[in-house]
């Protein structure tokens, strides 16, 4: 391997053409920046319009990936919110079709939803600790995440 620079006309060939072949399917392969991608999907959801707006919506089809990934990267107050979901769903995955979940939803009576309140105020009450837990796994991964980019 050759580390002159500037690059010769074959390296820089070479890296034009991985260049015009990275698109988003390429980005997807991270399961890194997917599991940012879809936490950061969930936080906007609940912002907007609450847990179950989030659960509702399409971003919710991701929901146990998103649950397992909490749990692995150590995201352990978001996973204990998302295992209290679990918990009201009284059930031990979230349907990943939007419908069943929706299906679900319209079965909850009022207690039930006032729990996902709860859970709506635990990311509204810590947004600044969820910003933080972005930042910091930002830098723990930035290698990473940097290296899909470039």
């Amino acid at each position: 391997m050759n580390n002159d620079f500037p690059l010769t006309q074959e390296e820089r060939e070479e890296y034009l053409e991985i260049i015009d072949n990275i698109n988003t399917e390429d980005l997807k392969r991270s399961e890194l920046i997917q599991f940012y991608y879809d936490l950061f999907m969930m936080i906007a959801e609940i912002d907007n319009g609450g847990f179950h707006q989030y659960l509702t919506n399409s971003t919710g089809d991701t929901f146990d990936l998103l649950y397992n990934q909490t749990l692995a990267y150590r995201f352990t107050e978001i996973h204990d919110q998302m295992k209290k979901a679990l918990t009201i769903l009284e059930i031990d995955s979230i349907p990943n079709n939007r419908e069943n979940r929706s299906k679900l939803l319209d079965s909850f009576d009022d207690q039930q939803y006032e729990i996902f309140e709860d859970i709506d105020k635990y990311f509204n009450k810590n947004g600044d600790l969820i910003e933080r837990n972005f930042y910091n796994f930002f830098i723990k991964f930035r290698d990473d995440l940097n290296s899909v980019f470039l």
